[in-house]
C-alpha cells in the first residue's frame, strides 16, 4: 500500500510541476445582437439599427456562405467527448437521409461535437475531387455508412489509460500533442496532419460544403461578459466581435486538428493553448484558449449571433438526471446578457415537473422552441424569431416503447450478424475478431433496415450495461456515460450511433419539415 501511495504522490507531483498558468484577462463588453421586450416602437427601431451595425462584423465571411444574405439553416453539435461525437454521427446520418444536412449553411461545433465535425470535413477533403456528390455522401450515404461505422468501431479506443497517464505527466505542450494526435488518428480519415482549416475554402466558397465554426473559450476574469469569452475558428478568420476577427497567414496557420483539440481542451491546467493575438482590445499578444464548453457547450451562440433563422441543436451532454444543463445555461445567458428569450415549452415544462416528481421521464427526444424578439428592421416592430429544433440524447418514453418491439430487435440481430460476419471472417473463442475487421469487405448494396439494426444496437448494449451492478453503483446507465470515458467498446459505440440515428429521425416524424 505504501508503494502505491508513493507512486500516486510521484505522479501527482509530476502532473503539478508540468502545469502552466495563463493570465486571466478582462474582456470588452459583449457586442452581440440584442433582443427587445418592450412595446416602444422608437426604442425597438433603435435596437434594430444597433443590431444591423453589430452584424457588419461578419461581412468578411459572406463570400464563404451560400445565400449568405438569407441565413436559413444552421446546425449546432454539443460537447461531450467521444460520447457526443458518436451520438452526433448517428444523428447526422438521420439528417442526411432526410435531406436536412445537405441544406445546412453553417455547422457550429464544440468539443466532442467538433470531433465529428472534423471527421465529416476530413472525409469530404479526402474525396472532394468528386464534387458531383452532395456534402456528407462519403460519410453517410448507404454506400459508405456501415463501412464508416466499422472504421469508427476499430478506432473507438480513443484515449486509453496509458495515454491518460502520458498526458498527465507530460508538460502542457506534450499533453496537447498527445490529445491532438489521438483526435487526428480517430477522426482525421487519414488526412495530413498539416491540413489547415483554410484548405477547403474554395470548396466552401463554391457551396460544396457548409461554412463551419469551431468554438473555444478564452481564459478571462469572472467579471467579463460571457459572450466576449467565446472565440471562434472559421474558414474566414478567428476571433470574436469583441476582440476582432483576424485573417490567417503563413506566420500563424491554424491546423484543423489543432483547432479541434483546443475546442475540446477540457483540462485547463493541462491543455490550455496559445494562439497569436493581433489586436489591441486586451493587453496580451496571445489568446489562452480551452474547451468551448467552458462557456457554451451547445455550440448554438455562434449561430444565434449571426441571426440564423432555423437552428438544429444536437445536445449530447451527460445529464444523468436530465437537468438540461447546457440548455439552462444558454437560456439564462441569453436573457441576462442579450435580452433574448429562449423558450422550448416541452423542456421547460419537463424541468418544472422534475422539481415535483424526480422520476418523471421525457416523452420524446426532440423538442421545438423559439428565440424572440430580435429587432432587425426599423419597419418591423415584432422582430425576428429564431426557430430551435432540439435533439436531446436521452432514453424517453417513446424509445422505451420501441425497445419492447421484439420482432424489430430480432431482425436487427440478424442484420448485425451479417454486418459482423462480413467484416470479420475468423473469430477467437471469446467472440472477438482474430484480426482487424476488414471494413472494406462491406459493400452496402443490399437493402437493410437500418432502423432495426440501430434498435438492436441500443437494446443489447443498454440491457448489458443497465444490468451490471458495479456500473449502476457508479451511476452508469445507458446513455449516461461520463465524458471522462474516452475509450469505447465496439458495441458501446454502435449503441450511441443507433440512438443518435433513431432520435434524429424523430425530427421529421414530429415536425414534418424539410428545408427548402
Amino acid at each position: 500500500m505504501s508503494n502505491i501511495k508513493s507512486l500516486f504522490l510521484v505522479g501527482f507531483l509530476l502532473a503539478l510541476s508540468s502545469c502552466t498558468v495563463y493570465k486571466k484577462v478582462d474582456l470588452p463588453s459583449q457586442n452581440t445582437i440584442q433582443g427587445y421586450q418592450g412595446d416602444n416602437p422608437e426604442e425597438a427601431k433603435q435596437v434594430a439599427q444597433e443590431n444591423a451595425k453589430r452584424l457588419e462584423v461578419y461581412n468578411a465571411e459572406k463570400p464563404f456562405i451560400k445565400n449568405s444574405d438569407n441565413l436559413e439553416w444552421g446546425l449546432a453539435m454539443s460537447g461531450g467527448g467521444v460520447r457526443s461525437a458518436t451520438y452526433n454521427f448517428g444523428a447526422l446520418k438521420a439528417l442526411y437521409d432526410m435531406g436536412w444536412l445537405q441544406k445546412m449553411q453553417i455547422i457550429s461545433s464544440v468539443s466532442g461535437g467538433g470531433y465529428q465535425s472534423y471527421a465529416l470535413y476530413t472525409n469530404f477533403y479526402m474525396h472532394n475531387s468528386d464534387s458531383v456528390k452532395p456534402f456528407g455522401y462519403f460519410t453517410f450515404s448507404d454506400d459508405y455508412f456501415l463501412q464508416n461505422v466499422c472504421k469508427q468501431q476499430g478506432l473507438a479506443n480513443f484515449v486509453n489509460n496509458w495515454k491518460y497517464v502520458q498526458a498527465i505527466v507530460s508538460p502542457p505542450k506534450g499533453a496537447f500533442n498527445i490529445y491532438k494526435n489521438q483526435i487526428q488518428r480517430s477522426y482525421g480519415n487519414e488526412a495530413p496532419s498539416t491540413l489547415k482549416i483554410t484548405d477547403l475554402n474554395q470548396e466552401i466558397k463554391r457551396g460544396e460544403a457548409p461554412y463551419f465554426i469551431i468554438n473555444t473559450t478564452l481564459t478571462s476574469t469572472k467579471e467579463s461578459d460571457w459572450a466576449s469569452s467565446l472565440v471562434e475558428f472559421t474558414p474566414a478568420f478567428y476571433g470574436n466581435p469583441e476582440l476582432g476577427f483576424y485573417s490567417y497567414n503563413a506566420n500563424n496557420p491554424i491546423y484543423w486538428s489543432e483547432a479541434t483539440t483546443i475546442s475540446a481542451a477540457a483540462l485547463k491546467f493541462k491543455l490550455l493553448h496559445k494562439v497569436p493575438y493581433l489586436g489591441n482590445a486586451i493587453t496580451l499578444d496571445y489568446l489562452a484558449l480551452s474547451d468551448g464548453g467552458h462557456s457554451e457547450n451547445l455550440a448554438a451562440i455562434a449561430l444565434i449571433r449571426r441571426r440564423v433563422k432555423n437552428i438544429v441543436i444536437i445536445d449530447a451532454e451527460h445529464n444523468d438526471n436530465y437537468s438540461f444543463d447546457g440548455y439552462k445555461i444558454l437560456k439564462t445567458k441569453l436573457q441576462n446578457e442579450l435580452n433574448l428569450n429562449l423558450n422550448i415549452k416541452t423542456i421547460d415544462d419537463y424541468l418544472m415537473q422534475r422539481e415535483v416528481d424526480s422520476t418523471s421521464i421525457l416523452k420524446t427526444a426532440v423538442h421545438y422552441g423559439t428565440i424572440s424578439k430580435i429587432p432587425m428592421s426599423t419597419e418591423q416592430q415584432d422582430g425576428l424569431e429564431i426557430n430551435i429544433y432540439y435533439i436531446k440524447m436521452s432514453m424517453p418514453q417513446n424509445m422505451l416503447a420501441q425497445r419492447r418491439n421484439l420482432h424489430m430487435i430480432e431482425d436487427g440481430r440478424e442484420l448485425n450478424n451479417l454486418f459482423k460476419n462480413t467484416t470479420c471472417k475468423q473469430y477467437k473463442p471469446n467472440g472477438n475478431c482474430k484480426t482487424n475487421h476488414d471494413c472494406s469487405a462491406w459493400q452496402e448494396t443490399k437493402s437493410i433496415n437500418l432502423n432495426n439494426l440501430a434498435l438492436f444496437w441500443i437494446e443489447t448494449y443498454a440491457t448489458f450495461l443497465n444490468n451490471k451492478k458495479k456500473w449502476k453503483r457508479l451511476g452508469y446507465t445507458f446513455p449516461h456515460t461520463t465524458t471522462a470515458d474516452q475509450s469505447f467498446y465496439r458495441d458501446q459505440l454502435a449503441a450511441f450511433i443507433g440512438l443518435g440515428y433513431l432520435q434524429g429521425l424523430e425530427l421529421k416524424k414530429s415536425f414534418g419539415l424539410v428545408p427548402d
